[in-house]
C-alpha cells in the first residue's frame, strides 16, 4: 500500500507492508495517486500552476515524469497504450507516459530535513523525459470520437464512428471498449480519451457468436465450431484462431481473473477452460448440471445458470466445491452478473430481473422485453439493458435493483458499458455510440 501526503511545500509517498520501499519525497503539492497493474503508482503533483505526473516503480523509484496543463483531478491509467488521463469536472487531459526519465525527480531536502541528498548534486529537479510511445500502440483511426459528440437530449450524446465502422459486438476492459464490426475487423475505443485504435481483422470467414474481454486478452468464439479467436490487449495484435474439438456447441462463455476463457457446453455437463498463453484446454465435471449462462466474480468464483433444472450454481476453484440454489423462473436465462456486493443477478427472456444472495432469489424488476445484458458501473453496481416495450423503438437501461427510473435511447443498442469516470456507452450497430453521463462527470 502507498499513501501520498504533504511534506512542507512538497509531497511524500509512504509505502507500507512487508518489504516496503523507503519513503519517497517528490517535488510539488500532492494532488492524486493511483495504482498501476505492475505494482507501481502514478502521482500527480501541483508545481504551482502546472501539473507533474510521475510514474513510481514498486521499488519506490521514479521511472518517468511528464508535465500536464491541469493541477488536480482523478488519475486514470491505460496499460494497453501507456497513456494516462487527468479527469476534473468533465475535462479530460490525456498524455503519453514517457518510457524513462534521464534525471532524478525527487525533491531537494528542505532546511532541517533528514532526507538523503539527491544522488547527483548537479541534477535538475525538473525531469528530462523521453516521449517516445511504446511500439505496440496501434495507430488511431480518424478524428477523436468524443470530439464529434452531438447532443441528443440533456445528458445524452450521439458519437458517430469514422470509416463506416458498425459495431456488431462490443466488450469492455477497463477504460477500453473492444469493437468487432460488420466485416470482422477489430478496433479499440478509449472511453476516457475518445481515441479509436485500429487493431486488425479476424480470420476471414469466421462466425463469431461470443465476444468477451479479460485483463490481457479479448476472445471471439464460434459457438458451432468452437473456434477461439484471440486478441492480445497488451500488444494490440490479433493472434489468430485456434480450432477446438468440443463435445457439443458452446452455450456460454466468461473470462476468469487468471485470464483463461471458460466455455459452457449446450449438450454436455462440463465446463472447459482455454489458456491463451499455452493454448491448452482443461475441464471441470459439473455432475449433471448444464450451462445456459456463465459469469465469474472478482474472487474467481464461477457462477452458472441451469435452466433445465431451474438452478443457479457456483464453483469455488480453490476447493472445486459445487453448490446450487433452486428457484423457478419463466423463460430462459439471458444475462448473468455478480456485482461488487457478491450478489448474483439473473435476467430472463421474459423480462424478469432476480437477485440471488444467501441462497434466496428475489424478483426485483419485471420488464416486457428480454433482458439483453448486465453491466457493472464504475462502482460495481449492476445495470440491465433491455429493448423497450412493444410499440416503442429503442432500448432502456437502469440499475438492476430498480432503485432508479430507466433511461432510454431511440435506436438499437448492442451493448452497455461504463467508463471509470461514470459515463455509460451503448453501441449502436448502425455506426456509433450513445453516451450518457451517469456518474456525474
Amino acid at each position: 500500500m502507498a499513501v501520498l501526503s504533504a511534506s512542507g511545500s512538497d509531497s511524500v509517498l509512504t509505502f507500507t507492508g512487508s518489504g516496503a520501499a523507503d519513503a519517497l519525497k517528490l517535488t510539488g503539492t500532492p494532488r492524486a495517486l493511483t495504482a498501476l497493474p505492475d505494482g507501481g503508482y502514478l502521482v500527480l503533483a501541483d508545481l504551482g500552476g502546472r501539473g507533474l505526473v510521475s510514474r513510481i516503480t514498486r521499488e519506490g523509484v521514479v521511472s518517468a515524469s511528464t508535465e500536464v496543463a491541469v493541477t488536480g483531478g482523478d488519475l486514470i491509467y491505460d496499460a494497453a497504450t501507456n497513456r494516462f488521463t487527468v479527469a476534473n469536472n468533465g475535462r479530460l487531459d490525456t498524455a503519453q507516459m514517457p518510457g524513462q526519465v534521464a534525471t532524478t525527480q525527487t525533491a531537494p531536502p528542505t532546511q532541517g530535513s533528514s532526507a538523503s541528498p539527491s544522488p547527483s548534486p548537479s541534477a535538475s529537479t525538473e525531469p528530462q523525459v523521453s516521449a517516445a510511445p511504446p511500439a505496440s500502440v496501434a495507430p488511431t483511426i480518424g478524428p477523436n470520437v468524443l470530439a464529434q459528440a452531438r447532443v441528443l437530449t440533456a445528458g445524452l450524446y450521439n458519437l458517430p464512428l469514422p470509416n463506416g465502422i458498425k459495431p456488431q459486438f462490443v466488450t469492455a476492459n477497463g477504460s477500453r471498449l473492444w469493437l468487432l464490426d460488420q466485416s470482422n475487423h477489430v478496433s479499440s475505443f478509449d472511453m476516457n480519451t475518445g481515441d479509436l485504435f485500429d487493431i486488425g481483422p479476424l480470420r476471414s470467414g469466421v462466425n463469431i457468436s461470443y465476444w468477451v474481454a479479460g485483463g490481457s486478452y479479448v476472445f471471439g468464439v464460434d459457438a458451432t465450431t468452437g473456434e477461439i479467436n484471440v486478441v492480445n490487449v497488451t500488444t494490440g495484435n490479433v493472434e489468430g484462431g485456434f480450432a477446438t474439438n468440443l463435445l457439443s456447441k458452446v452455450s456460454a462463455v466468461a473470462v476468469g481473473i487468471d485470464g483463461r476463457l471458460w466455455l459452457g457446453l449446450r449438450d454436455a455437463s462440463y465446463l472447459l477452460a482455454f489458456d491463451p498463453r499455452t493454448h491448452v484446454m482443461s475441464g471441470l465435471d459439473l455432475k449433471g448440471a448444464r450451462v445456459n449462462a456463465l459469469t465469474i466474480d472478482g474472487l474467481g468464483r464461477i457462477f452458472f445458470a441451469d435452466d433445465a433444472r431451474g438452478t443457479v450454481g457456483t464453483i469455488d476453484q480453490r476447493t472445486s466445491l459445487l453448490e446450487e440454489v433452486s428457484f423457478s423462473r419463466p423463460g430462459a436465462t439471458t444475462a448473468l452478473l455478480v456485482d461488487s456486493t457478491s450478489t448474483l443477478w439473473v435476467g430472463t427472456s421474459t423480462g424478469q430481473v432476480y437477485s440471488v444472495r444467501g441462497g434466496t432469489a428475489t424478483l426485483k424488476v419485471s420488464l416486457q422485453r428480454p433482458v439483453s445484458a448486465f453491466a457493472p458501473d464504475q462502482g460495481g453496481r449492476a445495470w440491465y439493458l433491455a429493448q423497450l416495450p412493444s410499440g416503442l423503438a429503442g432500448y432502456a437501461y437502469a440499475p438492476a435493483d430498480g432503485s432508479q427510473a430507466p433511461r432510454s435511447v431511440t435506436g438499437p443498442a448492442q451493448s452497455l458499458s461504463f467508463s471509470p469516470i461514470g459515463r455509460a456507452f451503448l453501441a449502436d450497430p448502425r455506426g456509433g455510440f450513445y453516451m450518457s453521463i451517469e456518474g456525474g462527470r
